[in-house]
Formats: C-alpha cells, sequence, structure tokens
C-alpha cells in the first residue's frame, strides 16, 4: 500500500478520456473534454477517418489493441476496424490471442509474459474496385496477473479502520471526515470530498464511537473533524466525544436530507469543492452508481452530487452550486432508472452531458471506469451488494488515481473482469471479508467461468 506524507496533499488525476458505448441519446460530450463518436473506450491510437486520394475518401481507421495486457485475462473487446478485411501481415499476436475470422476483434486471452510486435493490414475497397492498403505496427506488453490482496476489518467500523492505517502514514492528514455507518448516503456524499482532501473517510454509528475511532483521529494528525449528516445519522454525543477526546475542530455539514447534505458538503468553502470543471451526478436512493464514480471523479478533481433521480428538473439549488463552482459539463452515472430521461434532459439545457450507464450496477462501473482510466497500477473490488466496506476504500482508491469496481459477491462479474485485463495493474485489493465477497473472488476468475 502506498502512503502520504505529512501535511495536504493536492490530487492530480486523469482527465476523462471518452465518450462511453451505452448511453442516452443526446448530446454527448465527455465530463473534462469534447469528444466525439467513435470505438469507446479501447485501445488508444490513430482515431477518425482521414482522406485519401483527388476524391476524399475516406478510409475507415485502423486501431492498435491496448498496449499493455494480462496474463490469463482479455484484451479489449473493441474493434480494431469498421470496414475492410483486415489481417496480421508481419510479426505475431500475444500467444493464446487470435484476430476473429473475418471480423474486426481480437479473441482469446494472452497465455505467456512477453511483448509483441505486430503490423495489422486493412484492405478497403473503393467503389471504383480500386484496393487501398493501411498498415499499422502494435505492440502489446503482457504482464504477469496482478497480486491479490484483502483488507478486512471484524466489522464494517474497523474495516474503515484498517483502509485508514494502510493509506495515512503518522500525522499525515490535515482532516478526517466521519459519517454514519449505519446510513450509506451521507458517507457517499463525503467519498469523493475525503479523497480530494486527502482525507481518511470513518464511520461511526449514529450513537456512540466505535473502539478506534478517537485514536486513529489523532493519529493522522487532524486539525479538523468533519461529520457529515444531521444528528439522526451522528449524534450530537458523537461529536462532544470527538471534541471533548481530540485536539481537532468538530465542523458539521447536515442538510434536511441526503441530497441537502451532498450540496451542503460540496458547497463548502473549506471542506468541499472550490470550484469544478466538471461534475458527476448520481442518484441518491442507492449506493452502487455513486461509489464507483468516486475514484473516476476524483481524477478529474470533480465532485459526486446526488440527485433524486425520479425528478423531472435539476432543482434551482441544484443548477446554483453547479453554476457557482464553474461547472461546464456533467457525467451521469447510471441508467435511466437510476437517473431518469426526464432530469437528464434537463442537465442537458444548461451543461454539456454524457451518460455512463450499463444494463447492471457491474456495467455501470466498467463504464465510467472505462473511460476515466486509461491506466491504473491498482484496482479496488468491492460487493456490489453491500456498501459499507466499498465506502473507505473509495476513497483510498481516489488518492492514489485507480478505479472502484463492484462486483458479485460469490464471484468476479466479467465486466470487471475485462477491465482487470485492460488496466494490467500490479495489484487487486479486495474491500471486505468473505461474508461481502468470497473467497471465490481472489481467483479473479468471472462468473460463468469454467
Amino acid at each position: 500500500m502506498f502512503h502520504l506524507s505529512s501535511g495536504r496533499r493536492q490530487i492530480h488525476g486523469f482527465a476523462i478520456a471518452a465518450v462511453v458505448t451505452t448511453v442516452l441519446a443526446g448530446s454527448l460530450v465527455a465530463p473534462a473534454a469534447a469528444a466525439s463518436a467513435g470505438p469507446l473506450p479501447g485501445p488508444i491510437a490513430d482515431s477518425g477517418e482521414y482522406p485519401t486520394g483527388s476524391d476524399e475518401l475516406l478510409i475507415p481507421a485502423l486501431l492498435c489493441p491496448q498496449q499493455t495486457a494480462a496474463k490469463g485475462f482479455p484484451l479489449s473487446t473493441a474493434p480494431l476496424a469498421q470496414a475492410g478485411a483486415l489481417r496480421v501481415s508481419r510479426g505475431a499476436l500475444p500467444q493464446g490471442v487470435r484476430l476473429q475470422a473475418g471480423g474486426f476483434h481480437l479473441e482469446g486471452e494472452p497465455n505467456t509474459i512477453e511483448t509483441a510486435s505486430f503490423t495489422l493490414e486493412l484492405a478497403t475497397v473503393r467503389p471504383d474496385g480500386h484496393t487501398d492498403l493501411t498498415t499499422k505496427a502494435c505492440t502489446v506488453i503482457v504482464k504477469e496477473a496482478p497480486k491479490v490482496t484483502r483488507v478486512a476489518g471484524n466489522d464494517r467500523y474497523a474495516q474503515a479502520l484498517a483502509i485508514s492505517r494502510l493509506t495515512f502514514r503518522d500525522d499525515a492528514a490535515d482532516t478526517v471526515y466521519l459519517a454514519s455507518g449505519q446510513k450509506f448516503a451521507d458517507a457517499l456524499s463525503a467519498t469523493a470530498a475525503a479523497a480530494h482532501h486527502a482525507a481518511p473517510l470513518l464511520l461511526t454509528p449514529g450513537a456512540a464511537l466505535p473502539p478506534g475511532v478517537l485514536e486513529e483521529i489523532r493519529r493522522v494528525g487532524a486539525n479538523d473533524v468533519v461529520i457529515v449528516g444531521g444528528e439522526a445519522s451522528v449524534s450530537a454525543a458523537v461529536a462532544a466525544q470527538v471534541a471533548a477526546s481530540t485536539p481537532a475542530k468538530v465542523t458539521r455539514i447536515a442538510g434536511a436530507d441526503r441530497y441537502e447534505v451532498s450540496r451542503t458538503l460540496i458547497g463548502h468553502a473549506v471542506f468541499g469543492f472550490p470550484s469544478a470543471a466538471a461534475a458527476f451526478v448520481a442518484t441518491g436512493a442507492t449506493f452502487a452508481d455513486a461509489l464507483t464514480a468516486s475514484p473516476a471523479a476524483v481524477s478529474g478533481g470533480s465532485p459526486v452530487l446526488l440527485v433524486d433521480g425520479s425528478a423531472t428538473t435539476l432543482g434551482s439549488q441544484e443548477s446554483a452550486l453547479l453554476t457557482r463552482l464553474g461547472v461546464k459539463s456533467v457525467a451521469i452515472v447510471g441508467g435511466v432508472t437510476s437517473v431518469g430521461a426526464a432530469l437528464a434532459s434537463s442537465i442537458e439545457k444548461s451543461f454539456a452531458t454524457t451518460r455512463y450507464a450499463g444494463s447492471t450496477r457491474y456495467e455501470v462501473g466498467a463504464t465510467v471506469n472505462g473511460a476515466s482510466f486509461p491506466a491504473a497500477s491498482k484496482v479496488y473490488l468491492a460487493s456490489g451488494v453491500v456498501f459499507a466496506d466499498a465506502l473507505s476504500g473509495g476513497v483510498a482508491a481516489g488518492i492514489g488515481a485507480n478505479p472502484l469496481y463492484v462486483t458479485r459477491s460469490a464471484c468476479l462479474a466479467p465486466e470487471v473482469h475485462r477491465e482487470i485485463g485492460r488496466l494490467a495493474p500490479s495489484a487487486v485489493v479486495i474491500l471486505g471479508g468473505p461474508l461481502s465477497l468470497s473467497t471465490a473472488i481472489e481467483t479473479l476468475e468471472p462468473c460463468g467461468a469454467d
């Protein structure tokens, strides 16, 4: 695990790089920058089409596959071309990988650690019968499969403490965020904010602090403790206990509901986001979409705003907050059952909007991370049905500019398996004990594998 040195760190991350394959019809502009339609997300190479000859005929682009791959994991399923006849004209694909017969996709999984160099050749026939040949030299570096570790505590509170201890050195954090471990919404709002400020996110029952929290606040050297949520979530007694037992100043950020808490935290002058060019929007009714969005948001310095996905318009307070921050583009995380089409249409009237969607929460996570992380040294895995273990892990992922994926409890979601192959990280970190994610996850075999 990496550590942070003393003092507050400025977080720098990856810009959001691509529009996704599953989107809501409408304006499709990536949160960090405008993006054009094309193969998404996947191999990064020459893009678009280019003219050839006096008649300006457009020849489909030829792309290389991803530059790195993990042994035993599939390569990206993005097409290498759109039309014509594709073949390997020189060199060889990674062992275990083949070109789809008559198609434009690679099949199979690399089975040998190697650097494979090869040339792709695309033959395209013009209407006049002339054949154009396009070639591209490609290299795929196949790495060892990632090492798997598990971070687990006896309960959700011990889990958060374990993540904090592994992530932060002594006297390394100016601030600690504290939220309810019994209700997910306030902690979801805090995940991106805590990571943005390089601060731990610790959890507590509403009535009293669990063992170890006060000690951890003192260990990291926090000058401020930010309680996220009202007294119905974290009691006044907890706030008083922190104030009496640590040198930190206690600030409570509350609201009438989870949506106001989210807005108030994001807009807080000290513990929120002073400005942001982009923002992520996710439903506050469930946890998975906002959870996976948080590290992606942090990579671009963006907040995650919780909204009532069934609303038909963006509220005046939400719109005012985004405008005050300087937001130009909004990423909606989740399909229309999470954030409805009417609300998305309302957002599009004021902001360039992209929707990262999928048929399941696992696919949504793969989609948003696929567009946000061209590379990563680690991948964090959390349960897609149990929220608590992943909250503090989302902070660690965001600080390290690494993605977090939710997965099935008994086996690795196929979408996540493909993403590990795309990123070829050196490590995979499982968050939570076997009751949250079974020991079968440790093999990184996808659901349905023989």
